[in-house]
């Protein structure tokens, strides 16, 4: 009876271990796997943003939203910019407040959602600087999880216009 009892202590032990382990490594891969879903979703938008900066002619200041003007942290960039014919055309990243996505316009055509669907942007915006020389766009974004609210990461790049240099 004595030999009963230990075995099952011993195997309730053993059960509670296999069990807490089991739990972190899911939690592990969860946190890891939203990490991820938002490393991608940042890093593919602003890889997006920075090769249509780096390749447009000028920025339309008149038509973009910079330096967080209106204090809400929801900037625009509208580029002019010329297709692979030479034509020009415009394109334009916004942050859509209803989604929360930034999105793109390119040539008055709206393509959608740069980021994806796991994730929130709480914060775009464009900074545009201006030498005799060059000009140059900064652009800052935050994001969020929508699994896991309190998980955001930051994204920054500063980019050269084509013919800024």
């Amino acid at each position: 009876m004595l030999e009963t009892v230990v075995y099952v202590g011993v195997l309730s032990v053993v059960v509670i271990a296999v069990f807490t382990i089991l739990f972190s490594i899911t939690r592990a891969f969860t946190n890891a796997r939203i990490y991820s879903e938002m490393e991608v979703s940042g890093t593919t938008a602003m890889e997006r943003m920075a090769r249509e900066i780096r390749t447009a002619v000028s920025v339309d200041e008149g038509n973009s939203i910079l330096d967080d003007a209106n204090g809400d942290g929801h900037g625009q960039l509208q580029l002019n910019t010329t297709d692979d014919a030479g034509s020009a055309k415009t394109v334009q990243f916004y942050f859509d407040a209803a989604n929360k996505t930034v999105n793109l316009v390119d040539n008055a055509i709206d393509k959608g959602a740069l980021t994806g669907d796991g994730v929130e942007v709480t914060n775009l915006v464009f900074r545009k600087w201006d030498t005799t020389k060059s000009s140059l766009v900064k652009i800052e974004m935050t994001i969020k999880s929508k699994k896991k609210a309190t998980t955001t990461a930051e994204f920054y790049d500063s980019v050269v216009l084509r013919g800024g240099y």
